[in-house]
């Protein structure tokens, strides 16, 4: 009695592992889409965060300086957005509720790997991507009756002065 494998059995062999191996990259190519995700939300929050801070810095300095501004990667003001490595767009919204009182609205958006945008700055119907700017047909939604971008990365405070 011969002692091995078959070509039937070898053939069946060959697939089992040819379907675990595939499996197992999707695994690997999943994640490694999830971390370039996190990084991305991890780089915008802090950009977010970074221009909040910038304007309770102003505040304290001239409160009549903190007023709405974009901040994008072809006519970045401060280069925040090139200098973190994320090729997307931050819109500062302000809100004067009264003299004293103001509402603050961040927003950033990105540009993926793949060149899907994260966020509605993305151009749609006829619209610029990426500008910080909401038009065209680029969806949004409404903030203290004003139409405004929105993101996955979005933080909103306000700013008391005195």
């Amino acid at each position: 009695m011969k002692r091995g494998l078959t070509m039937i059995e070898l053939v069946l062999v060959i697939a089992i592992v040819a379907i675990v191996a595939t499996a197992l990259l999707e695994v690997f190519i999943s994640g490694f889409a999830l971390n370039e995700n996190s990084r991305n939300m991890t780089i915008a929050a802090n950009i977010a965060r970074e221009k909040i801070e910038e304007l309770i810095n102003i505040k304290q300095s001239n409160w009549d300086q903190i007023v709405t501004k974009r901040y994008c990667p072809t006519d970045c003001i401060d280069g925040t957005l090139a200098g973190y490595g994320l090729n997307g767009s931050c819109r500062v919204d302000v809100i004067n509720k009264d003299t004293n009182l103001k509402f603050i609205r961040v927003v950033v958006c990105w540009r993926l790997k793949n060149g899907r945008i994260v966020g509605t700055d993305n151009g749609e119907g006829g619209g610029t991507a990426l500008n910080g700017v909401r038009e065209g047909s680029e969806q949004g939604v409404t903030w203290e009756n004003t139409p405004v971008l929105n993101s996955p990365v979005v933080v909103e405070t306000a700013l008391v002065n005195g």
